[in-house]
């Protein structure tokens, strides 16, 4: 095939390609302006109408594709051995393939009123019935987009001053379709249906040799004529329609000046390709070596002994939380590690904890370990394990491949991810400071509220992340992401920053009452990323 030139390509640009490569260019513009909607997978606001023509404008283009198909099959065709090996003949080939192509004409024309419905309504929402052709003909806005309504009465099959071949065609569709079968072009149909019954052998047997000639070239030039005739209408329709097709998206790519230059195409392509590694949460860098003693200490002796000790049991250590991020306060932080082996029995967990926890114990450092199975930590009830292990940990020894999870781009989706949990936390919280038979020390209470400030700090953080595509798990950025946002609650950022950053001192009774205010004030927060992911509960 001949390469065209760049002029040659000017001229062959059709105004359906403006037209689908504007509709296109326009969805791609709505998520390039709300990333917020396209990291949750969701329609960009106003963009809906978009989005549904661009579907269309598809089948439309499927459907005069298929219109090109059904006509070849009549102008070429098969031999004889392919009308024996399907029980079938000529006449009757010709006829399904001429049937077909008018239900494509009938499938058209229910294609371009949606696509127009589509692009006059300024949302998608909208009753099935309303992309019905008479009520399209009195929309307003149809009526306003120039030579749109001419177009469009080529379709009316029930107008009696539209006498086109288009409607023709959805007339000759309606009424023999549903009325009367085989359709009728000329008589040639039947002469060839009759002198097929002529040329069987039972009938031949009366007819003498220039008899049995005359059928069959009668025969032939009947079943010609009727293919000719037959190929010129379906031609001259074909003809009809992609003229008209293209009669309606020059009115759309003119009104809606759809057309784009190569300057605007090149930098919105530029900018959607990248929406996705703009909107993505980097892998951590965090480095043993920027730990300090004796913390990295105890990392470095079990990064060494756990991979010895449980040969092919062992995966991967991380250690997460405060450590990695850097603001471990001794005497108050745990240790927080994650253990992934290849099968997590009894045994081995308790192998597993016993190897953990005799360092740490020797410099009286709370450690929490969770470990789990390959399978278990592979599969997604540990999304959240896996993603804080992949964005938020420090792997210290083995290797575990993430698999790819593309609703962990930054959206209220990994809000929800990340605080899902809050609700059920709060209420664990408030019962056991509500037990009085349980007895907590000054630093079992200063714990609770040092992390009740952190899952508070992290859920507050849910705005930034959904309504402004912003990430972080360092509180620091946090904070600052939070006044730049939302600077109306700059004092309360400021306040639960100071309270998470040092050594939180509270009361138990004052502290119950902290957890009480923190559930009416960050509750309906909680409910309104919950209603944004999973919307409202029934």
């Amino acid at each position: 095939m001949q390469l065209m030139d760049e002029s040659t390509q000017k001229v062959a640009e059709t105004a359906f390609d403006k037209l689908k490569s504007g509709i296109s260019f326009t969805s791609i513009k709505g998520d390039v302006r709300q990333p917020h909607n396209y990291a949750m997978g969701r329609i960009p606001a106003r963009y809906s109408r978009w989005t549904t023509a661009s579907i269309y404008a598809t089948d439309v283009e499927r459907i005069v594709r298929e219109l090109k198909t059904a006509l070849s099959f009549v102008v070429t065709l098969p031999d004889s051995d392919f009308l024996v090996k399907h029980s079938t003949n000529t006449e009757d080939y010709i006829m399904y393939h001429q049937g077909y192509f008018l239900d494509l004409v009938h499938q058209l024309k229910d294609k371009l009123c949606q696509l127009t419905k589509a692009i006059v309504t300024y949302e998608g929402d909208y009753p099935k019935d309303a992309a019905v052709l008479s009520k399209l003909l009195k929309n307003k806005i149809v009526e306003r987009i120039p030579r749109l309504q001419d177009h469009l009465k080529e379709w009316d099959a029930y107008d009696p001053l539209q006498k086109g071949v288009i409607s023709v065609a959805l007339k000759k569709r309606t009424f023999y379709h549903h009325y009367k079968n085989p359709l009728p072009n000329t008589d040639s149909y039947f002469k060839a249906k009759t002198h097929r019954f002529l040329l069987s052998p039972t009938f031949q047997a009366n007819l003498s040799e220039l008899g049995k000639k005359m059928v069959t070239e009668r025969s032939q030039q009947n079943q010609q004529s009727w293919q000719t005739d037959t190929v010129a209408k379906m031609t001259a329709t074909l003809k009809a329609i992609e003229g008209n097709v293209e009669g309606i998206a020059q009115s759309f790519v003119s009104y809606y000046r759809l057309s784009h230059t190569a300057e605007a195409i090149k930098r919105d392509v530029q900018r959607y390709t990248t929406l996705d590694e703009l909107l993505g949460v980097p892998d951590s860098n965090y480095q043993l070596k920027s730990i300090r003693q004796p913390i990295r200490g105890i990392l470095e002796i079990l990064a060494g002994v756990l991979p010895f000790a449980l040969e092919q049991e062992f995966v991967a250590l991380y250690v997460t939380g405060s450590i990695p991020r850097g603001d471990f306060i001794m005497g108050l932080s745990n240790i927080n590690f994650v253990v992934v082996l290849k099968n997590d029995t009894a045994e081995l967990k308790a192998m597993v904890q016993q190897f953990i926890d005799s360092p740490a114990l020797e410099l009286r450092i709370p450690i929490e370990t969770k470990i789990f199975s390959e399978a278990d930590f592979s599969s997604p009830e540990r999304t959240k394990e896996r993603f804080i292990c992949r964005t938020d940990g420090l792997l210290l020894a083995g290797n575990y491949s993430f698999i790819k999870e593309s609703d962990q781009r930054v959206s209220f989706k990994l809000a929800w991810l990340l605080n899902k949990d809050f609700k059920e936390y709060l209420a664990s919280t408030k019962a056991l400071l509500a037990d009085t038979s349980r007895p907590l020390g000054q630093r079992d209470i200063t714990l609770i509220a040092r992390e009740l400030g952190k899952q508070t700090y992290r859920l507050g953080f849910s705005q930034v992340m959904g309504n402004n595509i912003r990430y972080s798990n360092d509180f620091k950025e946090m904070r600052r992401l939070n006044n730049f946002y939302y600077p109306s609650n700059q004092r309360f950022n400021d306040h639960l920053f100071e309270y998470i950053s040092k050594h939180p001192l509270a009361e138990r009774n004052a502290l119950l009452s902290i957890v009480e205010s923190v559930e009416e004030k960050m509750l309906p927060l909680y409910d309104a990323v919950d209603k944004v992911v999973n919307g409202t509960p029934k």
